[in-house]
C-alpha cells in the first residue's frame, strides 16, 4: 500500500506481508483493526546492517510482541534477511532505506481486542522508505545538530516498541513547528528520558549519562546498548542515570541514539546551548568513528 504523503523526494512508503501470500494486497480487517489501535509491536533500522544486529532486532520485535499477547509468525531471520535484501534491490543500491517490521495481531472478530484474551496470532509487516537526503555527519562547525524542545510527557509502557504513539507524534509535531528538531520528554520525576524517536547521552565531566531504562522511562534500544558497549570497551565512564532540566548546565555535550540515524549530536535543550569543548567533540567524533566502522562491516 502506497503512501500518499511521501515527500517529493523520497521513496513512497510500503507494506509488505512476510508472513504469507495476500490476495490483492490487502491485509484482514483485524490486522487493520490492530493497527490502528497502535496495538502492535514494531522495530526500525537502517539498511543494510549486520546478522548479528538483525537478529538483535528480530529477537527484541518477539519479546516485545509476547509481552502484548502477540504471538510471532515461525519466521527464521534468515527469511527475512532474504526478503529485506529482494525489497532493498529493487530500490536501487544509491539509495538508503529505513526498514520497520511489524508485529500486527490479527483480531477477526470486531472489538475482541477490548474484550482480553489472547495471546494473538500476528502478521509480520514490512515497511520501507528512503533516507538518502539524511546525513548522520560528525560534529563540526557546518554540522551543530538537533536542537530539542523540552516536554512533559511520560510515555505508557515505555520498556515496549509499540504502535500507540499518537501523544508522542503529536507533540513532535509541535516541536518542529516551535522551530526544534524533536521533543525531549521529562518525566513525572522531572528527569529527562528520551527524545520521541531516540535514545539520550550527555558528556558530563568525560562520562557519558544516560537514562536507566529500569526507572526513568526510556527504550532499551539497541543503538543505545552498542554505544554502551564501545565506551565501555574504550574505558570511557558510563553513568546510567536520568539528568534534570538544571543538570544541563553541568554537561559539555551530548547525542540522540536510534537504529536509522545513528549518533546525532544536540546543539541545544530548550534554552541550553551545548558548549562542546574540545573533549567532548573528540569523544562523539571517536564513539561515532567506531560505531560507523560497525556499518561499514554490515555492508560489507
Amino acid at each position: 500500500m502506497s503512501n500518499p504523503r511521501a515527500l517529493p523526494d523520497a521513496l513512497p512508503e510500503e507494506w509488505i506481508d512476510a508472513t504469507g501470500p495476500v490476495e490483492s494486497g490487502k491485509l484482514p480487517p483485524g490486522v487493520w483493526q490492530s493497527l490502528l489501535a497502535g496495538y502492535c509491536a514494531f522495530t526500525t533500522f537502517r539498511w543494510p546492517l549486520s546478522e548479528a544486529r538483525l537478529t538483535r532486532h528480530v529477537t527484541r520485535l518477539i519479546a516485545h510482541g509476547d509481552a502484548m499477547g502477540i504471538t510471532a509468525p515461525a519466521l527464521a531471520t534468515p527469511h527475512i534477511r532474504n526478503t529485506l535484501t529482494d525489497l532493498a534491490q529493487r530500490q536501487g543500491e544509491a539509495i538508503s532505506l529505513a526498514f520497520r517490521l511489524t508485529l500486527a495481531p490479527d483480531a477477526s472478530q470486531a472489538g475482541a481486542l477490548w474484550q482480553g484474551g489472547g495471546p494473538w496470532p500476528a502478521r509480520l509487516l514490512i515497511s520501507l522508505r528512503s533516507i538518502s537526503g539524511r546525513q548522520r555527519a560528525p560534529l563540526n562547525e557546518h554540522a551543530q545538530g538537533a536542537s530539542l524542545q523540552i516536554v512533559g510527557y511520560e510515555k505508557a509502557f515505555p520498556a515496549l516498541k509499540h504502535g500507540a504513539l499518537a501523544e508522542a507524534m503529536l507533540l513532535r509535531q509541535s516541536a518542529r513547528r516551535a522551530g526544534f528538531d524533536d521533543a525531549l520528554w521529562r518525566n513525572q520525576r522531572g528527569l529527562l528520558s528520551e527524545s520521541s524517536v531516540a535514545n539520550v547521552f550527555w558528556i558530563r565531566d568525560g562520562a557519558l549519562w544516560t537514562p536507566d531504562p529500569q526507572g526513568d522511562g526510556c527504550l532499551a534500544g539497541i543503538t543505545r546498548a552498542e554505544v554502551l558497549q564501545i565506551a565501555t570497551a574504550n574505558g570511557v565512564e558510563v553513568v546510567e542515570q536520568a539528568l534534570a532540566t538544571d543538570d544541563l548546565r553541568t554537561v559539555s555535550g551530548g547525542f540522540l541514539t536510534n537504529a536509522v540515524q545513528g549518533l546525532w549530536p544536540i546543539a541545544r535543550a530548550q534554552e541550553t546551548v551545548m558548549p562542546w569543548p574540545p573533549a567532548a567533540r573528540a569523544l562523539l567524533t571517536g564513539l561515532q568513528a567506531e560505531y560507523n566502522a560497525l556499518d561499514s562491516l554490515s555492508s560489507s
